[in-house]
């Protein structure tokens, strides 16, 4: 070791809290510094419910951390719990069977638990019938955003599954490069067959 001029000197490990140390003439000390503990996993508690409140069963929670997957699969009231690190979840939720679903996630702290409440939105199928038969290409709008764009089959048939419900925009190409658009109301359940004439 080296000599040091006596004084107060401010020692930051690489890992854990600074500590002061005043040294007088002469004077030797010796410092024990601690590594702070590791990093724990944190419980977050999922609940999943629908737009109107109800809790979803069996939903199958995941979240997409840096080298891994993890999942729950929801309880009967719609709880699901993911043993997380404590650091906050970037990435958003996915439910199996859903698009994701971005929620703010707080950091997850050991030992106690945090709690997020993720709505599924209700989903809607959208089937397309385009006569006379020809592929063409489709896209469904909400305001400006593209939800989907996918291309007829050679009979003028196109089912588009998993959109949200509630009003969208279809949007139709022709090869002569016109575009027919058609506005619509997804309800949920059944698929909504749109016979579209070309024009």
């Amino acid at each position: 070791h080296g000599q040091l001029a006596p004084g107060r000197y401010r020692v930051e490990p690489a890992a854990g809290d600074p500590q002061v140390v005043e040294l007088g003439p002469g004077e030797e000390r010796e410092l024990l510094l601690q590594p702070p503990p590791p990093a724990r996993d944190g419980a977050l508690v999922v609940r999943v419910i629908d737009e109107v409140g109800a809790p979803v069963p069996d939903a199958q929670v995941s979240a997409q951390l840096p080298d891994r997957v993890l999942s729950a699969r929801a309880d009967a009231g719609g709880v699901a719990e993911l043993r997380l690190p404590s650091a906050a979840l970037s990435e958003p939720l996915t439910v199996s069977g859903r698009a994701p679903e971005r929620v703010a996630v707080p950091s997850v702290a050991a030992p106690g638990a945090r709690e997020v409440e993720l709505v599924l939105a209700r989903r809607a199928a959208l089937e397309l019938v385009v006569s006379p038969a020809q592929a063409l290409e489709v896209a469904v709008f909400r305001g400006e955003a593209s939800l989907a764009r996918a291309r007829t089959d050679a009979q003028g048939r196109l089912r588009l599954a998993d959109l949200p419900a509630g009003e969208v925009r279809v949007v139709i190409e022709t090869p002569q490069g016109v575009e027919v658009e058609r506005a619509l109301s997804l309800p949920t359940g059944a698929p909504v067959q749109i016979p579209l004439e070309r024009e």
